[in-house]
């Protein structure tokens, strides 16, 4: 069962999670801190940076076991339109939320 916690950083109020013994942490808040208007543009602009995208790559290669590090590389190599990208990056979060799903524990969206 997953526990909901909140933390305070720099007056900003940050939701976490804990499903087993794996926890999260809410980005979108995070970006709050930064931007508290408009916190999705934040994330947006970390959604752009390479070391995200690579980071991204790494937690699919550990967690995702139809995860394709081949196409992966293309994708950081090519070095895609900004919208192409974002379409990728959408496809890879959609992934990356489906083996939260699978795994035993860890219906976060249901």
């Amino acid at each position: 069962m997953a526990k909901a916690h909140e933390i305070n950083v720099k007056d900003t109020t940050i939701r976490t999670m804990k499903v087993g013994e794996t926890d999260y942490i809410c980005i979108t808040d995070i970006a709050r801190q930064k931007n508290p208007l408009e916190p999705t543009a934040v994330v947006g602009n970390w959604m752009r940076n390479r070391n995200t995208i690579e980071y991204l790559g790494i937690w699919e290669y550990l967690n995702n076991p139809n995860f394709n590090p081949i196409e992966f590389e293309g994708f950081i190599n090519e070095g895609f339109h900004q919208r192409d990208r974002l379409h990728k990056l959408n496809k890879i979060a959609i992934q990356q939320m489906t083996v939260l799903e699978e795994v035993e524990n860890r219906k976060l969206l249901k």
